[in-house]
Order: structure tokens, then sequence, then C-alpha cells
């Protein structure tokens, strides 16, 4: 008796051009993302501190104040007066809950402490205490206070 070996014939075959695409769009994605994260953030000399607590998620309700030595705000690339803040300020707590509003000021070593305490009457008179000032820690490393 002849026994005949059965033969599996699996024509299985991956295409990878969709999982190329979309591993390129995720790239792209993330790119992106990163250069807006970059462009909240200005080149400032910011202020040296003994303590401060690095924080590395960013909410999404974060607004970053850029505070520079002459006084000027600018918040996402756009230059602000504090009326047009405390405006800016009032939508948003309309918006969301001021609870769910944090404020990241970062001012330059140089900057007036009058300029960032008028931001935080600002954000005070709207409700709006999850104010956070960044600071350069030992080593060069940025926190937040």
């Amino acid at each position: 008796m002849q026994l005949r070996k059965i033969q599996h014939r699996n024509n299985f075959e991956v295409n990878i051009a969709p999982l190329i695409d979309v591993v390129f769009l995720l790239i792209a994605f993330f790119m992106t993302i990163s250069q807006f994260t970059q462009a909240q953030l200005a080149e400032l000399d910011l202020p040296l501190a003994q303590q401060g607590k690095n924080e590395p998620e960013m909410p999404e309700s974060r607004l970053v104040v850029n505070v520079f030595p002459e006084g000027g705000m600018v918040i996402d690339g756009l230059k602000y007066s504090i009326e047009t803040f405390d405006l800016l300020v009032k939508g948003e707590s309309t918006i969301r809950s001021p609870d769910a509003i944090s404020i990241l000021i970062r001012g330059d070593r140089v900057t007036p402490w009058g300029k960032v305490s008028e931001i935080m009457k600002v954000c005070a008179k709207h409700k709006i205490y999850k104010v956070k000032v960044g600071v350069l820690k030992d080593g060069g490393r940025v926190e937040e206070l």
C-alpha cells in the first residue's frame, strides 16, 4: 500500500503597503504635534529655583504664557496685552470650568515681577487657581513651581 503525502498549499500573502502608509501618517502626525508643543515655548532665560516639580504631561487645557523682559506677553505665537489676556481667560472660563484650566507662566529672568503678578491677578479674577511658574532647577532642567 502506497501512502500519498497530502500537500497543503496556503497562498497566504501579506500586503504591507497599507501598513507602510499608516506608519508614515503616524510619523507625520507626531512630528506636527511636537512642533505645536515647541511653538508654545519661547526662548526665555528662565529664573533659577531651589525647588521645583517636573510635570512631563501637559494638560490639553493649559495656556502657556511667555512673558518677555520688556513686559510683552506671547501665547501660542500671538502677542497679548493684559486687557486682551483678560478677555482670553474670560472666554476660556466660560467654555470650560475654571477648575479644568491650567496656566503656566514662563517669565524671563529679568522680567519685572509686577507683570507676572498682573497675570496672576487676572487668573484669580476668573477663579483660575491652577497657575504655575516655569523655572530652571539645578542642572538646567525646566521645572514648575
